[in-house]
């Protein structure tokens, strides 16, 4: 399962940037990926583009703010991987 969720990435400084990504669930509901940049509304008209944005306010609207940094949510497993092989995701060390 996949919506768009507002997601706060902070930024050198420390001030934070939000924007809209499309957020994946694991079968128990927990966030265990985002796109890595945020998602433009998109179409192959204008009325295509719309729809796309209204349906982005209405799934942001519905979903508390995700922390960039703190993505994959803890204990959520990858849920492409076979059931017998799956494990929480790694995370990447930021050195």
């Amino acid at each position: 399962m996949w919506n768009y969720r507002v997601v706060k990435k902070k930024q050198p400084g420390g001030s934070f940037f939000y924007a809209i990504h499309e957020a994946y669930y694991d079968d128990a509901g927990k966030v265990w990926s985002i796109t890595q940049d945020p998602i433009p509304g998109r179409g192959d008209s204008k009325c295509e583009v719309i729809g796309d944005l209204v349906r982005m306010l209405s799934d942001a609207r519905k979903s508390p703010v995700l922390d960039y940094d703190k993505v994959p949510e803890p204990g959520a497993v990858d849920p492409t991987e076979p059931k017998k092989k799956r494990r929480p995701p790694m995370r990447v060390s930021k050195a």
